[in-house]
């Protein structure tokens, strides 16, 4: 299986021996990923694109000398600090450019200082990549194409229930449905729609789902209207996709994007026995209206004030991941484990609910971003047990920082839900004592995490 990274390298004139000497390490000593620990050697080269034989359109010369090339199991943080080291006479002027196999955009690293900062994309969450969500679906934004599309996705959500059939022709007789996606877009709609190809003859990518904000009056209102301020959230899934998650990024990303475009409040309208309530709720939304004897509610997010179980305030979503590490911080940290997918789910729910960001994506690993520092899980293939032992010389746990002791106590109660088992119950929260406000997690896998509140009594 293929590790394919793209790599374009813009560079001074005067540079151009420090780039070919890159091109000569890519192709000798260059770290290998998904072959074993301190695996090293060839991984592709650099190609110059603007040499005499290949000048661009125009009549001119370019004024940079540009390089590019496709890696293969590529170690891409050992490439950047590989870059970081190099004698550039004018690393002011070095533009990198690397794409991972699966990520949608080139992120553009440039010196600041001796250090590499990534400059764009800033965010995972700014690709159209779902964060955390199956590999086989993508998010985009919804567009003027997306109308039929998002009528699709109302029918989906009246028809939640097993048993309901009601047709589309029907839904959308309603008004009061129609207005949800009438005209679409109109000014300050926004939306994500998820799209697969899996289980298609074809290769053409098909929606499975889509979440969107909408703002509506008193005049003509929607189900949970609350004010002409405050969007209302639709969000469906179709049915054979449901149960995979994609609920959750659909609605976590739209509500990140709506909080950057300085969206404060969001509402929705749910039925009191629709089970999608739970995930509502987890993205910090609250109830608002319950009308006695109705068959819904109206719950409200505000974004100001995201739970920590949902979309956290976190110091990563506030300051670029690219600042300047401090020195002897920790670079990052890798664990080694049994089942990719399991340490997968399990670590990415607790480190994104504390903020950290997905960063990298392999067929053997997977990694999380919070400022300079990241975590690797790894099924590599030089394992050479099938469980963690704590008790054995190496890593006992990690330890990580929660923001309050409300926010451990969502964490605790959602932990199980996710894999996570409470050790020392009959002690918790002080069972690292009595000043101590903390709980330890352990994975299906042995692995245990400590996580302390920070606020005082």
């Amino acid at each position: 299986m293929s590790h394919v990274a793209n790599l374009m390298l813009s560079v001074d004139t005067a540079d151009r021996p420090t780039a070919e000497a890159l091109s000569r390490w890519l192709q000798t000593d260059a770290p290998r990923r998904g072959l074993g620990p301190g695996a090293t050697g060839y991984v592709g080269a650099l190609g110059g694109t603007t040499d005499r034989d290949t000048r661009w359109g125009g009549s001119k010369y370019p004024e940079c000398d540009v390089y590019a090339g496709a890696l293969d199991h590529a170690d891409l943080p050992g490439v950047l600090a590989h870059v970081e080291r190099l004698p550039w006479r004018r690393p002011e002027f070095v533009q990198l450019f690397l794409k991972d196999q699966e990520e949608e955009y080139f992120r553009v690293w440039m010196f600041h200082g001796p250090a590499l900062r990534q400059l764009a994309p800033e965010r995972l969450e700014d690709e159209t990549w779902p964060d955390g969500g199956p590999s086989d679906v993508d998010t985009r934004f919804a567009l003027a194409a997306d109308a039929e599309v998002l009528g699709d996705m109302v029918v989906e959500a009246v028809n939640w229930a097993p048993g309901r059939g009601a047709s589309r022709a029907d839904v959308l007789a309603d008004p009061r449905n129609a207005r949800y996606v009438t005209g679409w877009p109109r000014r300050g709609d926004l939306g994500l729609v998820a799209e697969t190809t899996w289980g298609r003859a074809d290769t053409e990518p098909f929606p499975v789902g889509a979440a969107w904000l909408r703002r509506f009056t008193a005049d003509e209102p929607g189900y949970g209207f609350v004010a002409p301020d405050v969007p209302e959230l639709s969000i469906a899934v179709v049915a054979p996709e449901r149960g995979r998650g994609l609920g959750g990024v659909l609605l976590g990303r739209l509500l990140r994007l709506a909080a950057e475009s300085g969206v404060e409040r969001v509402s929705l309208s749910v039925e009191r026995d629709n089970p999608a309530r739970r995930l509502y709720e987890r993205h910090g939304f609250r109830l608002h209206a319950d009308p006695g004897g109705e068959a819904s509610v109206t719950m409200v997010a505000d974004l100001r004030t995201r739970p920590a179980a949902a979309l956290p305030d976190h110091p990563a979503h506030t300051r670029p991941v690219d600042a300047r590490p401090v020195h002897g911080s920790p670079h990052h940290v890798e664990l080694w484990v049994p089942d990719l997918d399991r340490a997968a789910a399990g670590f990415g729910w607790l480190l994104e609910t504390l903020g950290w960001t997905p960063f990298q994506r392999w067929d053997a690993g997977r990694s999380w971003r919070l400022g300079t520092t990241y975590l690797v899980v790894e099924q590599s293939p030089a394992l050479t047990a099938t469980r963690h032992d704590r008790c054995r010389p190496g890593l006992n746990h990690l330890a990580l920082h929660v923001r309050d002791r409300p926010a451990l106590d969502a964490l605790v109660a959602e932990a199980p839900r996710h894999g996570w088992t409470l050790l020392f119950p009959d002690r918790h929260p002080h069972a690292g004592g009595p000043d101590t406000y903390a709980a330890y997690l352990e994975d299906p896998d042995g692995f245990e995490v400590e996580l302390v509140a920070d606020d005082p009594e």
